[in-house]
């Protein structure tokens, strides 16, 4: 996974000009999504009293009789039975991103649903992978041409695991 300085080891295009590569002490880690993701998970699941429950979808929420506490979750496994079960906890977290049902699930208790807010930034990108042989990008483990108010579209090329860069 490569490693360095984000200044000295990355080149910077701001308004079409390369910013000296001088190092300025910050590092950078250029990992892809997918590593950091088993990164996360076998980290949090090396911390006492985690348990991690594969193949399995989160239904709803668990809690007292008078549902004034969260005590866990509903879950369905995917195998074919589809078999519904329940988790106790003592705090449970729902990292399931945009398509979360969390606000939903606290509804069905009687709390009211969290304010929806929507930020709209205007931004789309695309990626992909290629082969990274050793002289590209001159050793460094990166290059970015920022975007600015004349030219407002940027890219990057960086460095990943595996003998490869992700091109955005």
């Amino acid at each position: 996974m490569p490693i360095g300085d984000v200044q000295s080891e990355v080149h910077w295009y701001i308004h079409g000009r390369l910013i000296k590569p001088v190092p300025a002490g910050l590092p950078v880690i250029c990992a892809s999504r997918p590593l950091l993701e088993f990164a996360f998970r076998a980290r949090v699941a090396a911390l006492p009293g985690i348990t991690i429950i594969s193949r399995h979808d989160v239904t709803g929420l668990v809690a007292t009789a008078d549902h004034s506490a969260v005590t866990g979750a509903r879950l369905r496994s995917r195998d074919a039975a589809g078999t519904l079960s329940s988790m106790p906890a003592d705090l449970v977290v729902d990292a399931s991103g945009r398509g979360s049902s969390g606000s939903s699930w606290l509804g069905e208790l009687g709390y009211a649903q969290a304010p929806a807010e929507t930020v709209r930034v205007g931004i789309g990108y695309s990626c992909r992978f290629f082969r990274r042989e050793p002289h590209y990008l001159d050793g460094r483990i990166g290059t970015v041409a920022a975007a600015y108010p004349d030219r407002p579209a940027g890219g990057l090329v960086i460095a990943q695991e595996g003998e490869r860069f992700i091109l955005g």
